[in-house]
Order: C-alpha cells, then structure tokens, then sequence
C-alpha cells in the first residue's frame, strides 16, 4: 500500500496494521532408547532401559506485516503445508494522518512452477480501480 496526504502536506503513516503476524506450528517428537539386553545361563535374563523424548517446536511465518510507522506498509503471505494459501487473507490497516489521504493498493506475487519463479503484478488497467481517497 502507498499513502500520500492528498493535498501533497502533512504525512500520512500505517499507525497500525493487523495481522501483524501469524504463524503456522510444527511439532515433532523424537524418540531415543537404548535397550541393551543380557542373558546368563544361571540367573535368566536381565536388562536395562533408558531413552530419552525430545520434542522439537518450529514456528514459520505464514503472514508477516511490514512498514508499521511508513507511508509504504506491506503484508508478506508464505505458503506453508499447515496453512496454505488457499481462500480469502484478510488484512486491516489503521492510518495516522492530518487531513484527507490517498491510499493506493498494489498486488504482488512470485510463484514458483514447473516452468520456474513467476513474478506477478497489478495489471495497469485495475491500478486506477485500487487506488482512492479517505478522510
């Protein structure tokens, strides 16, 4: 997003935004055991365990905020397997300004395929649909 006051004074700045981040979990737990067994001839058979869990916790952005406090605020989306981007990503930005504010949305999009990375944009013809003035 791009904010400029509209009269061209004063400044225009992201005061919030929202989702700031959020975060898809991966746990996993690994075993480690150590199972030595002893036979004797007289005494039967005897044997000793010891072993050890530790869980292992990852944490991966899936939707990071950028700029709070800027006049060019942005929103990074991550594919992850636990949360893929799949339907509707809402964001919300809250807009500190002196009087009225022209607020521009621009979409962008690296895509990786069979055919390699793909940079996407805002088509020329939607730029003027995405832009408008609040305040």
């Amino acid at each position: 997003m791009y904010l400029r006051p509209r009269d061209g004074a004063g400044q225009a700045f992201a005061h919030d935004l929202m989702p700031q981040r959020v975060l898809a979990d991966d746990k996993r737990a690994i075993k480690f055991s150590l199972e030595p067994n002893l036979k004797f001839a007289v005494l039967g058979e005897a044997g000793v365990k010891a072993g050890i869990e530790i869980e292992h916790h990852n944490a991966f952005p899936v939707a990071q905020a950028y700029g709070l406090g800027e006049a060019h605020p942005y929103w990074q989306f991550q594919n992850h397997a636990t949360a893929p981007l799949l339907g509707c990503q809402s964001v919300y930005l809250v807009v500190a300004a002196s009087g009225a504010v022209r607020v521009s949305v621009e979409l962008q999009a690296t895509v990786e395929s069979r055919f390699g990375i793909v940079r996407l944009g805002t088509p020329e013809d939607a730029r003027e649909n995405l832009s408008w003035v609040i305040g």
